[in-house]
């Protein structure tokens, strides 16, 4: 006799049928992935479970000492180990283990924010929609001006390309005067221009995670309650006058937005 709760089927074909059932969900995902010959250098893509995966990995890799390091990189800068070492209470060697483990997982990356203004440069946004048959053109074309900082494929409302530029000021109208060209040549049907201020990246703070139970603990009602609150108004600040530099500071800082824990023997060499 069985009952509601029992089953004539026997264990090893229930792990049969489990593991069917996410043989096809892989391959279902499969279909969905976009043909690598068409986008492959230019648009990059990645499966909701490799997503899952990615940020499973990140947190089992949140312990104690891990987080304490960041946060001491974060407070004293990101290049002296030792220094982190000392603030942190924690042997230098495994301080420099934790990082280069947390580096080569991909888990930790750092770079620089330079000041543009202070180089005599402004940043540009554009979103350049390609026409049909020109998306390997496009990409070259935003290239040739020299001025590049990122060129990213795009898809949506703008199905072209999206980039970064720091123009030099005198440059400005040379550089709008380039993209109208582009259009006119056929590549594009038409770009969007914005002009950015000075920006940066959002520093890492554990302060609101459970190292332990590994989670998040967040006051939301205290973030809403400052978030309806009336925001003061910002300021305009003045673009400071730019400081004298030269092409080997430019090529520090452009390996330093890379990896702004390029060695200095590295950097040297350059």
């Amino acid at each position: 006799m069985l009952g509601r709760g029992d089953s004539c089927c026997p264990m090893g074909a229930i792990q049969v049928c489990q593991l069917q059932r996410r043989s096809q969900c892989r391959q279902n995902l499969e279909k969905f992935r976009l043909p690598p010959i068409f986008f492959g250098p230019y648009l990059s893509h990645i499966a909701p479970e490799e997503y899952l995966e990615k940020i499973n990995r990140f947190v089992s890799f949140l312990d104690h000492q891990n987080v304490k390091i960041i946060m001491a990189m974060r407070k004293y800068g990101l290049r002296n180990l030792q220094l982190i070492a000392n603030k942190t209470n924690i042997p230098r060697p495994t301080v420099h283990a934790r990082v280069s483990k947390l580096e080569k997982e991909g888990l930790l990356r750092t770079w620089i924010h330079p000041n543009y203004a202070k180089l005599g440069l402004v940043r540009a946004m554009v979103f350049l929609t390609t026409k049909p048959g020109k998306e390997l053109l496009a990409p070259e074309a935003l290239r040739v001006p020299g001025y590049w900082l990122r060129l990213i494929r795009c898809m949506g409302e703008c199905n072209g390309y999206y980039s970064t530029h720091a123009i030099p000021l005198e440059k400005r109208w040379d550089f709008e005067q380039y993209l109208e060209r582009i259009v006119a040549s056929g590549i594009a049907t038409e770009y969007r221009l914005l002009w950015l201020e000075e920006a940066g990246s959002p520093l890492p703070d554990f302060s609101y995670y459970d190292t332990k139970k590994k989670t998040w603990t967040f006051d939301w009602p205290k973030w809403l309650d400052a978030l309806a609150a009336k925001p003061a108004q910002a300021q305009r600040k003045e673009t400071p006058p730019p400081s004298p530099f030269d092409k080997k500071d430019l090529i520090i800082l452009k390996e330093l937005i890379k990896d702004g824990r390029t060695k200095l023997t590295e950097l040297a060499q350059l």
